[in-house]
């Protein structure tokens, strides 16, 4: 997770007036917008509709930004919101014009219902018994498909 205060695309965000702040993420197909907003960047694969779906389901405002993973996901404005060129990733940006952009479909996952999931319809209540019963499902599953994958067979 990265935080930033400043926008990492404009050197000096415009601002409209001492509470305003128009933030511009780079990217060519929009323009900046007033603060605060939630941007979703993805693409019509699993991850990117598994943070989608939970938007909807909890009713969030949000930009949806589609990419096309081979012609955009690499480009010089995408980089520099996510320097791996991943999707999906999330800019969420608070009425103060205070950044973070999340990658990482499972990570933005935690980060949405801790922030938006208020009534738990989604999540567990905080807590570490709730947090370890919310990762039992990845740290416990994945493993098991790590296992699947560098498994040899007998070659006799």
């Amino acid at each position: 997770m990265t935080k930033r205060s400043e926008s990492p695309f404009d050197d000096s965000p415009t601002k409209k007036s001492k509470h305003t702040h128009i933030i511009h993420d780079g990217d060519p197909k929009s323009k900046a917008k007033e603060a605060p907003f939630l941007k979703l960047f993805a693409a019509p694969t699993p991850n990117g509709q598994k943070v989608f779906i939970l938007l909807e389901l909890l009713g969030t405002e949000y930009i949806y930004r589609s990419l096309n993973i081979k012609e955009e996901s690499k480009t010089e404005w995408y980089l520099r919101i996510n320097p791996a060129g991943k999707i999906p990733t999330i800019l969420d940006v608070d009425s103060t014009g205070e950044q973070i952009v999340l990658a990482e479909s499972g990570a933005i996952l935690l980060y949405l219902a801790s922030k938006y999931d208020t009534e738990h319809e989604f999540s567990y209540a905080e807590g570490p018994k709730s947090l370890g019963v919310e990762l039992s499902f990845p740290l416990l599953s994945l493993p098991q498909k790590y296992y699947n994958i560098t498994k040899t067979t007998n070659r006799e």
